[in-house]
């Protein structure tokens, strides 16, 4: 899962007050970890009625005057490590971010692997529930 949060210049500064905690003008590991802390806890996965546990691959961040402009984009790469079911898969994603100032955008790519097949997508009005119901067919072995 890839997560880019870009703050508008409207919560820019609620934002920064958030991120960097001590207030000294610049990120420190620990501000970014417990961020990205937060971010996580508000995320909820659920495969096939399972919730699944979200760990952080790698997270990058912008200088707090690029967030400040509107600019700066906090770069989250997430990993859920699970095995769907061969047949019908049921995905559920969930995020209680910020409030309603918040945005989302939720997208599927579409998948590279032929046995992978995307059967519907839904989303609430402003995206921070996704639902996802998709197929994997058996794989042929081809001898």
């Amino acid at each position: 899962m890839h997560l880019h949060l870009v703050p508008g210049v409207d919560v820019a500064k609620s934002v920064i007050q958030e991120l960097d905690t001590n207030h000294d003008g610049t990120l420190s590991l620990f501000e970014e970890r417990s961020y990205v802390s937060q971010i996580i806890h508000r995320l909820s996965v659920f495969l096939n009625g399972e919730q699944q546990p979200i760990t952080l691959n790698t997270a990058t961040f912008p200088p707090l005057k690029d967030i400040q402009g509107g600019t700066g984009v906090v770069d989250l790469q997430l990993t859920i490590t699970t095995v769907p079911q061969i047949g019908f898969n049921h995905l559920i994603y969930i995020n209680r971010g910020s409030g309603p100032e918040t945005a989302w955008l939720v997208n599927c790519l579409l998948p590279s692997d032929p046995t992978f097949h995307i059967l519907q997508q839904k989303r609430s009005p402003n995206q921070s529930d996704y639902q996802l119901d998709f197929q994997i067919l058996p794989s042929k072995i081809h001898n």
